[in-house]
């Protein structure tokens, strides 16, 4: 309770001095208490990359629902297409992706394929397909792909022109390098993904 107020505190500082002052702990205030530190026990990068993953998906449903003017609470069909490592976090956590992303059915697999008129996210190689057809006006949703199409285009020219210079390449750190060449990748793979739903449309 008493790192729970500490924590607490600096967002409710009135209720945790109150409450904090009733505990037996040391010291005239929880404003001049030390504030609490993890303990490196704690740490688990590969739980945080799974939760990671997890929010991702949520938030690219989220943001297609709101893109595409559908209520948060609308419950839909979302389809998602995943394999290995990411399959298992997916399926382990569907309850809660369906609760939190208020979904009616979360469909999963290695092999799913994209339904017509669907809209699209890549969320860290995993592919989250929204069927808009019946729920959105497809012709915005059109004009939605190209806005974002352009903005991968604007940062794909960005990323290009940084690889392109042989001063960055030279005196940048090594996985300072490697990291753009990945957002490259990634954004190359976007494109594609991208103009292949605008063809779809």
């Amino acid at each position: 309770l008493d790192t729970i107020l500490r924590l607490a505190h600096p967002v409710m500082p009135f209720v945790t001095e109150e409450i904090w002052q009733h505990l037996p702990v040391a010291g005239d205030s929880i404003m001049v208490a030390s504030f609490p530190k993890p303990e490196e026990a704690w740490m688990d990068d590969a739980l945080e990359e799974e939760f990671v993953l997890v929010m991702d998906v949520i938030a690219a449903v989220r943001n297609i629902k709101a893109e595409a003017g559908l209520a948060l609470t609308k419950r839909i069909k979302v389809l998602t297409k995943a394999s290995g490592d990411a399959l298992a976090v997916l399926e382990r956590e569907t309850p809660r992706i369906k609760a939190l992303a208020f979904l009616e059915e979360f469909l999963l697999g290695e092999d799913l394929q994209r339904p017509p008129h669907s809209a699209l996210a890549v969320v860290r190689r995993v592919e989250v397909y929204v069927p808009l057809e019946g729920l959105v006006d497809i012709d915005k949703e059109v004009a939605r792909l190209e806005k974002e199409l352009a903005k991968v285009a604007r940062d794909l020219e960005r990323v290009e022109k940084k690889l392109a210079n042989q001063s960055f390449l030279e005196k940048a750190p090594v996985q300072v390098v490697e990291k753009e060449k990945r957002i490259h990748q990634e954004l190359l793979g976007k494109k594609e993904k991208i103009s292949a739903s605008l063809e779809m449309f």
